[in-house]
């Protein structure tokens, strides 16, 4: 259109908004990166001393030689060609040890994304053993509280950086057996969970939809802060589940919920009358691999197909909840562009939405949060037509 840029015409930003560089057009990763997380490809490469140790060790007894002989020239250029050779047969070595650790496939995938020196680093990321963080209820008790009591216990304890609600364990305890997490007081959740849950910034008598909710972490998250006034749905395809989250809701003292498995009655009633809906869609968990590593040998390029065609359906049944003036918020645990920012130029595209502000986007961090994406979209003026034209179309094939 005459004076629109191509991504005002695409519908990623508001014509009227001021330029948000929110899905970058030079590569297929977004530049907004959360603070204090490391891009590998944008700050200096990690290092693996053991390979350091490991190729000057192999290097030493040439080396030595220098010691004896202040000659310079040819011996000094025999050196430095022995030593190349041999730092380079460490990183051939170390390279092989991450094609052993990471499927062929995978791999490909990450490297068209992030290129392949930044698919190396975050291989050796995912091979690292996770870290665990904790979740404060701020319903029940202040985050300096807990972390006051689990330092008077000389539990090595950290304020996560990016949460606001968040502790990290600096080595593995015994949490569960604490009688303050039997109260309700904090839970075991990663802090890339409890970003993607602060995004639903639902104020007290709002009406929330966790699509996707499973056994109710993110609900964990952003209810509190709604006083036990309005409402929180859960809704999954697993029982089991819900069940879970009905013990959980219940021991952080949460009482404005109400669990809809798929057969639920309300259900049908409840479209097109939510202020906030949650869709952590199911995804290939590619940014979560330290903690579910049997899902990497699963994965294909496929399975990763079949996971997009999936977040779509998902993402257009849990649209028709969304009220007028509404947010729905699209989230996943991937690294791939494809379950990520593709999904959200398409969901703006295809259903006239508006990115409310830059998705939140980070790689997985050495000893830190695991990889996530997160976007936040406007159901406004356009989606009320194309919900008044898909619901023309349904009565006509109706009458058909």
């Amino acid at each position: 259109h005459e004076g629109q840029t191509p991504r005002e015409c695409f519908g990623l930003v508001r014509p009227d908004a001021p330029d948000r560089d929110a899905i970058s057009a030079s590569g297929p990763l977004l530049e907004t990166v959360l603070p204090g997380t490391q891009v590998p490809g944008k700050q200096g490469p990690r290092v693996d001393r053991r390979q350091d140790v490991r190729a000057t060790q192999m290097a030493r007894p040439l080396g030595s030689r220098r010691n004896a002989s202040t000659q310079l020239g040819e011996s000094d250029a025999h050196l430095l060609h022995w030593r190349s050779l041999a730092l380079a047969d460490a990183e051939s070595e170390a390279a092989s040890s991450r094609a052993m650790l990471i499927p062929e496939e995978y791999f490909g995938r990450m490297e068209s994304s992030l290129g392949t020196k930044a698919a190396h680093e975050i291989c050796d990321i995912l091979n690292e053993s996770p870290i665990t963080f904790l979740r404060v209820n701020t319903a029940r008790i202040s985050r300096d509280k807990v972390f006051s009591f689990l330092s008077a216990r000389s539990v090595p304890v950290e304020k996560t950086l990016n949460s606001k609600i968040g502790l990290l364990l600096a080595s593995k305890q015994k949490m569960l057996e604490l009688p303050e997490y039997k109260m309700g007081y904090f839970e075991i959740q990663d802090e890339s969970s409890q970003l993607i849950a602060q995004q639903v910034d639902a104020k007290p008598g709002e009406l929330v939809l966790d699509f996707c909710a499973g056994s109710g972490g993110k609900a964990l998250a952003f209810a509190p802060p709604m006083l036990n006034r309005g409402q929180v749905f859960l809704h999954d395809n697993r029982d089991m589940k819900l069940f879970e989250a009905k013990q959980r809701l219940r021991r952080a003292g949460i009482r404005n919920y109400t669990l809809l498995p798929p057969s639920h009655p309300l259900l049908p009633k409840l479209r097109t009358k939510m202020d906030w809906v949650l869709v952590d869609a199911p995804c290939s968990q590619t940014g979560a691999l330290r903690r579910n590593p049997d899902m990497k040998w699963v994965y294909t390029d496929d399975r990763l197909f079949r996971w997009v065609a999936q977040q779509r359906e998902i993402f257009e049944e849990a649209l028709k909840y969304v009220k007028d003036g509404g947010k729905i918020v699209y989230a996943t645990c991937s690294t791939l562009d494809e379950e990520n920012a593709s999904q959200v130029r398409f969901f703006c595209e295809r259903f006239g939405l508006y990115l409310s502000h830059p998705p939140l986007h980070a790689l997985p961090q050495s000893r830190g949060m695991d990889g996530f994406f997160c976007a936040t979209m406007d159901a406004d003026e356009e989606w009320a037509q194309w919900r008044a034209r898909t619901a023309a179309c349904a009565c006509e094939c109706a009458l058909v």
